[in-house]
């Protein structure tokens, strides 16, 4: 960098300027300081605010305006005098240059060639090298730099974009020469704009202030300044007629926060200065404080495609850890891909959603609860970062809603009767609901959802039911509907049942279970009417699962390394010899050689499930859907020599697990994982007991 760094660029125009008015005590007017200097209003108006940052960084006083007269005040002329002869000019970098040439661009109504040159003392030729750097530097972000005799230089492009890029460059600002020129942009900026000369840096720090009131905050103090730039510059882009458009799931997310609120009721105040700031760039100014990703320039459609992404890493994912293959893969990215967006903004701007069904969630579907918080922990880097209780629970409706809609499929019957749930599909209410139903109803129906607005009374007639999680304001009163959930508690299932058997649509086995009780009364003296007695009953004879938890399987790992029963070896394995030994010991050898084919094929055709369960073991998922010896099993092989698989897993204990289905298994797996979470040392304290490696037969 030339010339050496002070607090303030101090050049000889400024220089001239402070002369002037140090032989003037009493002031000079407006315009002839214009005309003495040479320079039109706009630009002694940029020197005036350059001139006070450098009077006040030296404390040697400031410039004041009375009466359309430019007075000095508090200076001691002679201090003043040997402080400015002592000054060396400050130069920016091309770099800094360039900064302040794409804030000029942005906020100014209209910026020449020769405005340029002037407000950063260069040569035309500088300029014109600085301008081909930026338009190449914005070109990357699909910004284009354009040029016209009218409008002089301008930017077309994305305004989310442009406005992303014009954050980050705030955000990275690190000289305070730089972030006070850019702050006299600013105030000049406003000044035009609005024709008011009102100290707009202390009305946005009025804004944030009463924010911190709000939220009971305190916002660090070198944020506060950036922060006060980018309000600026939102209310300056927008009075330009330069709008940020939020999407709707990201307006959905911050519309009811108090971070949103605070900032709305602040804008609105300001109305009455005369600077009325359009509710759309609320949504732009909230996140400022909020912690928002603001370095992240994505457009619309990039940002659409990285939650695909997401939908898509995280179902991958689930399967992993599951050791289980949805049938349906699309389908459900799909459904995530709508839940995800809005968690996504949430997570972006350090919000949390309440889900009050949290504990009914967990204790529904423990098993499925786990594995998608393991599945989520799974995602490479931290793209997904959901800790939240509230979060998972939400995420893991989607995926029970998946794999129930699989599980009975044999029992299903070809003509269904429709059942209509008010609510928005794939919401987590409504699919816990229809869940609930099926596990009720024995998949009998069809169901179909549609919002409370949408509702009319001619609709009975097309759906066996209508269920409603709540009670609605102006939903039409119909014969068959019913209200229940989110949650569906005893009495509202045998509400339901009822109401489905009047209708002619199932056995009345609930008479017959009332009649069972009567005699029982009769004959006993004992009365059995009790609620979930009588559900489990029903279930029972209509051949239905009286619950949906899953057989325990025996397997355990606990068991088997405290009883020793693991291969030890201290060879140098290749991947096939590892194959075979886990293959060994799994179902008591028997259909070892098919086990050994399967592992082999799905490894040189990289579909093999390998998972790093531990820092020092790896799992690998031994499907056997179909073998005529299939059970869930494991099978364990300790390398003294750690093994690295083909996609990075390593360890020396390597746990080979074999699955039957898609759900069998879940028990023994989850026990696994827990077992493993819990006991983080297991490895250190292995028995020894070797197994005779002769019975692995390559």
């Amino acid at each position: 960098m030339a010339g050496i760094v002070t607090t303030q660029e101090l050049n000889k125009r400024l220089s001239d300027f402070l002369d002037l008015l140090i032989s003037n005590p009493k002031g000079v007017p407006f315009d002839e300081v214009a005309a003495s200097l040479k320079i039109n209003k706009r630009t002694l108006y940029y020197d005036l605010n350059k001139a006070n940052h450098w009077l006040t960084d030296h404390k040697l006083g400031f410039i004041t305006m009375y009466d359309r007269n430019l007075v000095l005040v508090n200076a001691d002329p002679q201090t003043l005098m040997k402080q400015i002869e002592n000054t060396q000019y400050y130069h920016f970098t091309k770099a800094e240059r360039m900064v302040l040439e794409f804030f000029l661009i942005a906020l100014r109504a209209r910026v020449t060639l020769p405005e340029i040159c002037t407000f950063l003392s260069v040569s035309r030729n500088t300029v014109l090298n600085d301008i081909s750097g930026l338009r190449e530097e914005l070109a990357e972000f699909s910004i284009s730099l354009n040029s016209s005799v009218k409008r002089g230089y301008f930017f077309e492009g994305n305004e989310s974009v442009i406005r992303k890029f014009m954050t980050r460059s705030v955000q990275s600002l690190s000289s305070k020469n730089l972030r006070n020129r850019l702050n006299e942009i600013i105030q000049v900026s406003l000044f035009e704009l609005t024709e008011n000369d009102l100290d707009f840096f202390e009305l946005s720090r009025c804004v944030i202030r009463q924010y911190e009131k709000d939220i009971d905050c305190e916002i660090a103090k070198e944020d506060v300044d950036s922060e006060c730039i980018l309000i600026l510059i939102s209310w300056i882009r927008a009075i330009k007629g330069f709008v940020y458009q939020y999407n709707i799931e990201e307006q959905q997310t911050l519309f009811n926060t108090p971070h949103y609120k605070s900032i709305a009721l602040s804008l609105f105040k300001l109305s009455y200065q005369n600077l009325i700031v359009p509710d759309n760039e609320i949504y732009y100014i909230a996140p400022l404080f909020l912690g928002t990703k603001t370095s992240d320039i994505f457009t619309e459609a990039e940002e659409n495609k990285y939650i695909e992404s997401l939908a898509h890493n995280l179902v991958r994912s689930f399967e992993q850890v599951a050791l289980i293959t949805f049938t349906d893969r699309e389908r459900l990215e799909n459904r995530l891909k709508y839940h995800i967006k809005p968690l996504y903004y949430r997570l972006k701007y350090g919000l949390e959603s309440s889900n009050v069904l949290v504990e009914q969630i967990k204790s529904l579907y423990r098993l499925i609860y786990n594995f998608t918080e393991r599945a989520i922990r799974q995602i490479p880097g931290k793209d997904l970062e959901v800790n939240s209780e509230s979060e998972i629970a939400s995420l893991c409706i989607h995926f029970a809603s998946q794999l129930n809609e699989k599980r009975l499929v044999l029992n299903q019957v070809k003509d269904k009767d429709k059942i209509l749930i008010v609510g928005n599909a794939d919401t987590s209410i409504t699919l816990l609901l229809q869940d609930q139903l099926d596990k009720l109803l024995g998949r009998t129906f069809e169901y179909e959802t549609a919002p409370a607005s949408q509702i009319k009374e001619w609709m009975a007639k097309d759906y066996a039911m209508v269920i409603s999680p709540n009670q609605i304001r102006g939903l039409p009163k119909l014969k068959n509907m019913v209200f229940a959930g989110p949650i569906i508690n005893t009495e509202e299932q045998k509400k339901i049942i009822k109401k489905v058997e009047g209708l002619g649509l199932l056995p009345q086995y609930s008479f017959l279970l009332e009649q069972i009780f009567d005699k029982i009364k009769v004959y006993s003296g004992i009365d059995l009417k009790d609620e979930t007695l009588y559900l489990e009953l029903y279930k029972l004879m209509s051949h239905q699962k009286i619950n949906e938890n899953l057989p325990v399987n025996s397997v355990s790992l606990s068991e088997k390394i405290q009883n020793g029963e693991y291969w030890i070896t201290d060879h140098t394995l290749t991947l096939s010899e590892l194959l075979s030994l886990g293959c060994a010991g799994l179902q008591n050898g028997a259909g070892y050689q098919r086990l050994m084919s399967r592992l082999e094929k799905l490894f040189k055709h990289d579909k093999q499930k390998v998972i790093q369960v531990h820092p020092d073991a790896v799992l690998i998922h031994v499907p056997m859907q179909g073998d005529p010896f299939a059970e869930v099993d494991m099978s364990i092989v300790w390398t003294k020599e750690r093994f690295t698989f083909p996609n990075g897993s390593s360890g020396h204990l390597i746990i080979f697990f074999s699955t039957v289905d898609n759900y069998s298994h879940w028990v023994a797996l989850d026990n696994l994982y827990t077992f493993i979470e819990s006991n983080p040392d297991f490895i250190n304290s292995l028995p020894i007991h070797r197994k005779d490696l002769s019975a692995c037969q390559t």
